[in-house]
């Protein structure tokens, strides 16, 4: 259902979308955690149900919902699981970006480890979260670190 609300966003179907997060998440509070789930499913958590929630509200453009289900996903996220953060703080850094908050996107996307910066998922999103703060702040001089910054990791 979370896959679904996804796709209901990407379409441009926020009604759909907000529907079937509401029903993963009631799906979710439903599940035992202490009984045993196969593999195929046993990464679907709390930190994976806000993740692709945070991604629905990011193609909805509501930001702030976006920013609440990040900061969630990343409270509940196991701490072995570092492409999923760094996944998590890309999207992160766009919605508080979204919001026009320039230095604390700025910040948060500086937070990534460089290593994950390079790992081509987190790459897209911060080629398309540099082209947004170029953009919005072409001349900023948090901006052109931030570019500089990317420029040395990922070269």
């Amino acid at each position: 259902m979370s896959r679904l609300a996804v796709s209901q966003a990407a379409l441009g179907d926020g009604r759909s979308a907000i529907r079937y997060v509401d029903l993963a998440q009631k799906a979710l509070d439903r599940a035992d955690p202490n009984k045993h789930r196969p593999s195929w499913i046993s990464f679907y958590d709390q930190a994976e149900l806000d993740h692709l929630a945070m991604v629905a509200r990011m193609h909805l453009r509501q930001w702030p919902d976006a920013e609440r289900h990040a900061h969630r996903s990343l409270a509940y996220l196991r701490p072995d699981l570092k492409r999923n953060s760094a996944l998590v703080h890309a999207h992160l850094a766009i919605a508080q970006l979204g919001q026009r908050d320039l230095e604390q996107a700025i910040g948060t996307a500086q937070s990534l480890p460089e290593d994950m910066m390079r790992h081509a998922r987190v790459r897209g999103l911060l080629d398309g979260f540099t082209e947004q703060v170029t953009t919005l702040a072409p001349h900023n001089l948090e901006a052109r670190d931030w570019r500089a910054h990317c420029r040395t990791v990922v070269a």
